[in-house]
């Protein structure tokens, strides 16, 4: 029921209530029932004009509402932005005709479409994060992407999200900003090509300044390359000296080569060397080319009046390089000046030529231009004679040295015939020293093989008397030629063995000390048998070193040799030989100690020289232990000692490991 339609039936009923009181009232009670009733009823009639008011103002309210509506609704669907409701995954729940026309869709196919698949690859990551942040955070944003429109180019807008109060529904907006930023990038090239057109105008003007310059370049520049001309001729004509320096090997040849380069590379009308005479202070042509003619009566002089003086005689009188550029007009030049026009000569230069720290001479140079000389051209010249300089210093050097080399080759063809005589004496001294030292391997041969013999009799004999027994079988036969062939390689290794002493060692190697001793005791084996003298080997480590085996046995076999022979001539009890090896930080140190009472003071410093010896004359050679000492220090690069212990002699070899 209608509110209007409810205060109307509460008005009837209070109208019926109020005369059913009149009626059943006393008189007096009926004029006061009559006042309320008159009361109630202008009251009734009050609430019943509010009542028509409220309706009126609710009617015009709801007509407000409807006309609201209605524009939402018009503003909605032909609003300049597109409206879109999208769900919580993007899908395209509502949208608005602009919507529909950015996108240039039909209607039919947007509503439930995702909304991320009408955005461009290159910008669908973008709003991606922009759509997921919006509904993480419920909170709007903007994000600019590309939408693929159908049928057109895609098109660039700017989004603008927020998540309903639900939390389910996300409206978005989009604006079209396709033209603005068209528009932007207008402006950006309109910019760019006023930017353009102001720097063209100050390339335009800086080419004019730039022209202007380039005008006044070419001009200089032909001066240059004139003066580049004469620098290159000049460079050529230094070039050519440096030639002719390195070909030449005389002086006065130098100087004529040096004249002809000069006119012929430089172009120079005269060229002239002249060279200082001492002793009349006359300056002497030695070499000239060109116009000559010039030269023919010219005498220039060092000792005449500065004034008088010409360029030659000013440069070497000073030992500085003189320039004239005009030469016809200059004044030193008023006693040839006659004589330079009829050869053409406008401009000259003298440079001094230096030998032995003293000015010998001048190279002068004619030109046929005038102010030919700058200072470029000037200072080549000046290098020019020093490098002649230089070379006549060096074929200075050069001659001292040839002279020098003839006294040498004379003085070393000296030498070498004293060296060639040393020579023989030393190879005689070694011829000896291995001549004594073959007589003692002859006879410790002799002994290693006197019993050998003897046994090689007894089986021979043997053999016949076994057989005059009637014993005589294969059996002993072969048995007899086993034990004979034993017996003859047994002295067969005796020859090796000697024959590898005396084979000299071509080339160093690396070999054990102990073996060497054990190799030169063997040698000595027989000898040493029947004299009771008692050899002791003391090799606590085993060394290495670097050398000839057979020359360091040799070393070995002298002193064990020298050793045998001072006790077997003093006598004395318990006669021996103490060997020790052992190893001393980098070095190997080899002991041969006697106890046959030591070397007389007197002669401790002589037993190393050559042909010294207190055998006597049929005792020894005197040269065992130089040749020990010569092998050890020289060869092996060691040191050889001697000293005097409390019972006799000890021979020291110290030899780097």
């Amino acid at each position: 029921m209608a509110k209007g339609s409810i205060l109307r039936t509460n008005r009837d009923e209070l109208r019926c209530l109020a005369e059913e009181r009149l009626v059943r009232c006393t008189p007096q009670e009926s004029q006061l029932t009559l006042i309320d009733s008159l009361r109630l009823q202008h009251e009734l009639q009050v609430h019943q004009v509010e009542i028509e008011l409220q309706n009126a103002e609710l009617s015009r309210v709801r007509d407000d509402l409807d006309r609201t509506l209605e524009q939402y609704a018009d503003l909605y669907e032909l609003a300049l932005v597109g409206y879109f409701t999208l769900d919580s995954k993007g899908t395209i729940q509502k949208f608005n005709v602009t919507g529909a026309r950015i996108l240039g869709s039909e209607p039919s196919k947007l509503v439930g479409r995702f909304f991320e698949l009408l955005v461009t690859r290159e910008t669908r990551s973008a709003f991606s994060g922009f759509f997921k942040k919006v509904f993480d955070r419920s909170a709007g944003g903007l994000c600019e992407v590309a939408l693929q429109c159908q049928g057109a180019p895609p098109i660039t807008v700017l989004i603008e999200a927020v998540v309903a109060s639900s939390g389910q529904e996300c409206r978005v907006a989009l604006i079209d900003i396709t033209q603005h930023k068209l528009a932007e990038e207008h402006q950006r090239l309109k910019k760019k090509n006023l930017e353009l057109e102001e720097r063209v105008a100050q390339r335009t003007e800086a080419l004019e300044a730039r022209i202007a310059n380039l005008r006044d370049e070419i001009v200089a520049r032909g001066m240059a390359e004139e003066l580049a001309w004469r620098l290159n001729r000049l460079y050529a004509v230094l070039s050519a000296t440096n030639k002719a320096i390195l070909r030449t090997k005389e002086p006065k040849a130098l100087f004529e080569e040096i004249c002809l380069i000069a006119v012929r590379e430089g172009g120079f009308q005269l060229a002239w060397v002249g060279l200082l005479d001492q002793t009349s202070s006359k300056v002497r042509a030695v070499a000239a080319e060109g116009a000559t003619d010039y030269l023919d009566t010219l005498q220039a002089r060092t000792t005449q009046g500065r004034s008088a003086l010409g360029p030659a005689g000013r440069s070497i009188s000073q030992g500085i390089s003189y320039v004239c550029n005009d030469f016809r007009c200059c004044t030193i030049s008023r006693p040839w000046r006659d004589r330079s026009r009829g050869q053409d000569l406008h401009s000259a230069a003298s440079f001094p030529l230096h030998q032995d720290g003293r000015v010998i001479g001048a190279l002068t140079v004619y030109s046929d231009q005038k102010d030919f000389f700058d200072p470029g051209q000037a200072e080549l010249l000046r290098q020019m004679g020093e490098d002649i300089s230089f070379a006549l210093e060096n074929m200075a050097l050069e001659n001292s040295r040839l002279m020098a080399e003839r006294a040498l080759r004379e003085e070393t063809a000296e030498r070498l015939r004293a060296m060639e005589a040393l020579r023989e004496k030393e190879q005689l001294l070694i011829q000896q020293s291995r001549l004594a030292a073959m007589g003692e391997m002859i006879g410790n041969i002799a002994h290693q093989w006197r019993q050998p013999l003897n046994l090689l009799a007894i089986l021979s004999q043997k053999l016949l008397l076994f057989y005059d027994q009637n014993k005589f079988n294969r059996t002993v036969l072969a048995e007899n030629v086993e034990m004979e062939m034993q017996v003859i390689r047994n002295m067969s290794k005796t020859i090796d063995d000697f024959t590898n002493y005396f084979k000299p060692s071509q080339q160093k190697s690396d070999f054990g000390v102990q073996n060497a001793i054990h190799d030169a005791l063997l040698l000595l084996r027989e000898c040493l048998q029947g004299t009771q003298i008692n050899v002791e080997i003391v090799a606590n480590d085993e060394v290495v070193i670097r050398g000839y085996p057979n020359e360091f046995t040799q070393v070995l076999l002298n002193l064990l040799i020298n050793a045998k022979d001072v006790l077997t001539g003093r006598g004395g009890d318990d006669p021996k030989i103490t060997v020790s090896c052992r190893r001393e930080d980098a070095f190997a140190v080899i002991t041969i100690a006697d106890n046959g009472g030591g070397i007389p003071e007197d002669i401790m410093d002589k037993i190393f020289e050559p042909y010294f010896s207190t055998k006597g004359p049929q005792g020894g050679s005197g040269i065992g232990l130089y040749m020990a000492k010569n092998i050890v220090e020289n060869n092996m690069q060691g040191k050889l000692t001697v000293r005097n212990s409390a019972s006799g002699a000890e021979f020291r070899i110290e030899l780097l490991i």
